[in-house]
This record gives C-alpha cells, sequence and structure tokens, in this order.
C-alpha cells in the first residue's frame, strides 16, 4: 500500500474521531455542537452519548458520518463506539488548541468513493477551509475496522478486514490542512487482514496480512493471481502477454524512505527480502505478436519518474515454472527450483553503481546453475554482463520443451556448460563452452509427435559432433530482436553458442 493512501485512510479516520470531540462541553447538547461542526460536509448520526466529568472522557456509540458531495471524494463511516479521553476540560471549552490524550475507534467501518478528476477546478480549494480550533491527539487507535475504496464508477478497488490503526503526537491546525499530508504523525503501526487490491482487468492482488510501521513493511500470503484461466486468458489480450500467477508466503521491506510530495517523488530502501515464492508463467504463441520495441532493464529504470534506490533485494526459496504453447500443441515447459536470487543496486539516481544479479538454482531438477549479470542503468546503450555455469544434466529433461515447440526429441547428456556474454541494446557478443556426451537427435513428425522422422534424423546425426570432450570455447556475436525481451535475448546468445558446438 502506498504512503499516499495510507496518509489519505489514517487521515479520513483521524478527521471523523477528532471532530466528534471538537465541541463535547462547549454546550449542554453534544449531538448538537458534533453535527453543527461537521453539518456542512457531513450527514452525522449518534446513537448514544455518554460524558464522564470526572475523569474527561466521552464515548458516543453507533457513529455514522456520510459526505453530502459525490462529485468529490467522499467517505461513508460507522462506527460501533468512539471513546475520547480529553486531557483537561477547561482546554476543550477555552483553548485555541484542543489537547486529547487519547481517542479509540472500535469496529469502523469505512468506505471511501473516488471522484473523477476534474483538472478545471481549482488546487486551492483548501485554502477557504479552516478549522475553528487546531487539534494534538497523543494516541489514536482503531481496531477491528473494515475498509473499502470504489472508484468513480463504483468499482472495488482495494478493501481489508479487521484492520488496526495505532498513531501517535498527531497534530492538526490550519496549517496542517493544507499540505500533501493533513497532519502530522508518529506512526507506530498499521495492520490490514484480508487485503485486497483491484490490479487491472486480468490480475488481482490479495495478502493475508499487510503491516507497517515505522521501520517495516510486513506481507504474508500474498497472491496476484490471474483473473482468468490459461485457456480464457487469450480472449481478453489483444497480443502476446504472459499469463502470470503468484505467490509469496513472506516479504520484509525494512528501513523504507518514500516521498511522494516533492517535485521529484523519491523510494529508498537498504533491504528487501523476499521468501517462499511460486511464479508460474505462461504464453501462448497462438496470440498475434506485438512488434513495438521492448526496453532493457536498464532503460526501464532509467526511464523511471521516480528517484529508485534499493540497495539489497534477496529472494529465496523460489520455484519458477515457465510454458509456452505453440497453436494445435501442448505447451512445454521448463522449470527452476531452489533459486537464491540476491540483487543490489538497483539506484536510478547515482551514476557510480552498476545492478548485480546473483542466481543459484536447480536447472530440470538436476542441475545446479549459477548466474552472474550485471548491468548499467545510466549506459544509454544498456551495456550488461552475464556470465555462469551449468552442472550435468540428462537432456533427455529438455524434451518436456523441445517436442512441442520444436518437434524434436533429443538424448544424451551434457557435463558442464560455461558462457560469458556482454553487449548493449543493440548487439552481443561473447564465449560459450559445452561438455557433452553421447548426444543424439530425433525429428518428430508434425502430426503425429509419437512418430519419429527416421530418416531426417539420421541425416541431422551425421552433421552432429555426439561427444564434445573439450572445453574451447566458441566466441558468440547476436544481434538483438528488440521486439523481444531480454530472456529471448540471452537466449539467442546460447543458441548460437550450442550451433557452434554441436553442428559439424
Amino acid at each position: 500500500m502506498s504512503k499516499v493512501f495510507k496518509g489519505f485512510l489514517i487521515f479520513l479516520l483521524l478527521v471523523v474521531a477528532i471532530l466528534l470531540a471538537a465541541g463535547f462541553f462547549a454546550s449542554g447538547t453534544v449531538e448538537k455542537k458534533v453535527t453543527e461542526a461537521l453539518s456542512k460536509n457531513f450527514l452525522v448520526s449518534i446513537g448514544d452519548t455518554k460524558i464522564n466529568f470526572w475523569n474527561t472522557t466521552a464515548t458516543f456509540s453507533n457513529v455514522s458520518l456520510q459526505s453530502k458531495n459525490r462529485e468529490k471524494d467522499s467517505l461513508s463511516i460507522n462506527a460501533k463506539d468512539v471513546h475520547v479521553n480529553f486531557q483537561s476540560l477547561l482546554n476543550v471549552i477555552k483553548a485555541d488548541t484542543i489537547k486529547i490524550s487519547k481517542i479509540d475507534v472500535a469496529f469502523p467501518t469505512l468506505a471511501i468513493y473516488k471522484a473523477e478528476k476534474d483538472s478545471t477546478k481549482s488546487k486551492k480549494i483548501k485554502e477557504k477551509d479552516s478549522l475553528p480550533k487546531s487539534f494534538l491527539l497523543k494516541n489514536l487507535e482503531v481496531n477491528n475496522g473494515n475498509v473499502s475504496v470504489y472508484s468513480s464508477t463504483d468499482t472495488l478497488q482495494t478493501s481489508s478486514k479487521n484492520f488496526q490503526i495505532l498513531l501517535a503526537d498527531i497534530a492538526v491546525n490550519n496549517k496542517t490542512v493544507t499540505q500533501n499530508i493533513p497532519f502530522e504523525y508518529s506512526l507506530k503501526q498499521i495492520r490490514f487482514s484480508e487485503f485486497y487490491q483491484n490490479a487491472g482487468k486480468r490480475k488481482e492482488l490479495t495478502a493475508k496480512n499487510l503491516v507497517i510501521s515505522d521501520s517495516i513493511i510486513e506481507v504474508s500470503g500474498l497472491h496476484l493471481k490471474p483473473r482468468f484461466s490459461k485457456k480464457e486468458y487469450i480472449n481478453h489480450i489483444d497480443y502476446q502477454d504472459d499469463w502470470m500467477d503468484l505467490t509469496v508466503s513472506n516479504i520484509k521491506i525494512h528501513h523504507y524512505d518514500v516521498n511522494f510530495f516533492e517535485e521529484r517523488k523519491s523510494i529508498k530502501i537498504p533491504k528487501i527480502e523476499i521468501d517462499s515464492t511460486y511464479l508460474n508463467l505462461y504464453r501462448d504463441k497462438s496470440v498475434k505478436r506485438d512488434f513495438s520495441y521492448k526496453p532493457m532493464y536498464s532503460k526501464m529504470l532509467r526511464d523511471l519518474d521516480f528517484d529508485l534506490v534499493v540497495d539489497s533485494l534477496e529472494i529465496t526459496n523460489t520455484k519458477l515454472d515457465y510454458e509456452e504453447r505453440l497453436p494445435g500443441r501442448v505447451p512445454g515447459i521448463i522449470d527452476f527450483a531452489d533459486m537464491h536470487i540476491l540483487i543490489t543496486d538497483i539506484n536510478n539516481v547515482d551514476t557510480s553503481k552498476k545492478t548485480n544479479i546473483t542466481i543459484d538454482c536447480q536447472f530440470l531438477k538436476e542441475a545446479p546453475l549459477h548466474v552472474d549479470w550485471m548491468f548499467d542503468i545510466h549506459s544509454k546503450k544498456d551495456y550488461f554482463e552475464i556470465k555462469g555455469n551449468l552442472g550435468s544434466v540428462d537432456v533427455k529433461q529438455l524434451n518436456n520443451f523441445m517436442d512441442p515447440m520444436m518437434n524434436i526429441q533429443v538424448s544424451g547428456r551434457v557435463d558442464a556448460v560455461m558462457f560469458n556474454f556482454y553487449g548493449t541494446d543493440a548487439s552481443a557478443k561473447g564465449e560459450f563452452t559445452m561438455k557433452y556426451h553421447d548426444l543424439k537427435v530425433e525429428l518428430l513428425k508434425k502430426g503425429d509427435r509419437k512418430k519419429k522422422r527416421k530418416f531426417l534424423s539420421a541425416i541431422a546425426n551425421i552433421f552432429v559432433h555426439k561427444v564434445r570432450e573439450d572445453l574451447d570455447a566458441k566466441q558468440i556475436e547476436v544481434e538483438r530482436t528488440k521486439y523481444k525481451s531480454f530472456f529471448n535475448y540471452f537466449w539467442l546468445c546460447v543458441q548460437d553458442g550450442i550451433k557452434k558446438t554441436v553442428v559439424f
């Protein structure tokens, strides 16, 4: 959840609590004073009021506020109980600043309705409004709440059950209400359960728990899931696009510093930890391809309209399944398991920093794969280096992908692979080494892939080195297909190396 939304939500809850306290003892009828204070913008209903003069407390039951104007962002709030503890009765009656020790809000239900943006309206509307008094609140506690945020078309955008808010040292005055965050505060903790976020027409985001404190954000049970099955998905896209299903057990974002209110927005995070992730990607190639330019990752980060600094991002215990389907065929599958990924210096501010990615995993369930990948966000040519090594693997494991995608089956064993590529957005060069034995290729019939094309297979194997015991590096050189991803670019490098190693 962004700080913008967090601040907006807290502000709404805070306003209702504070304004309910605004006129408690200024006249004999508490309900009348509260209603008068809020009647300009809200319809107000209070079921019951209890005031204890001895300990300077007031309790409101069955409180309801409804915005009158839906032409701008509006809200509806219902709370079972609002309990207010003042520092002094005399302060409430006479002072320009009302000081409150604590406000407790129990079982609130909050609905926020976003209005359509109107660029013709003045941005200085806030200046016309002023508070009759300033407020200082030592502690705000909201428990067992439900919140829903709706778009201008009444589509649910965000929701959460059983949320809790703990804030301290809250100040609201005529100066703060004109600021982007209309009050000053100290964050103790915000907790959401059963969190939901609309992620567009084809995806939605849920989380079992989301906890925000002043030093860490923790997410558990995150699920970014598609709204449609793999089969249905192609009916909702115009061009090839990955169907994606992502689950993450735990995320920790340490000592974050987010500022969206300066002219140049910024996000600075020393450390992010992501644990126990499963990502399933699926692409159906029966859908037409998008031939528009696909930028490199370095360019995408360089072109962000905000400053991004992440010192360290660590991903552990991760599994990735990639599926690709050609028309009329079953999907080909490649999998990566036990992934450990460490990314350092994601930084589009400091030109001396280069992003480094280290990947260790099991390829096709048996071969250890190690990759070191570097790219320079500040290089206008998008310079990168990627090198690594792959351990021993039975190449039959590749048939789950090569059979449905290429009408080919292979057998044999790869003993070792080493690669070292470097390049730019335009082209790449480097070295590729592969040691293997007993390599054999079988070409399959398109109509019946269970049947082998024996004659053509025999011809093909004449041109294949069945054994390569030496570690003689082959020089590769490829041009990038710029309407395809970086991983296609990497595969072109590997493919060029395999051809020069295996084929006579």
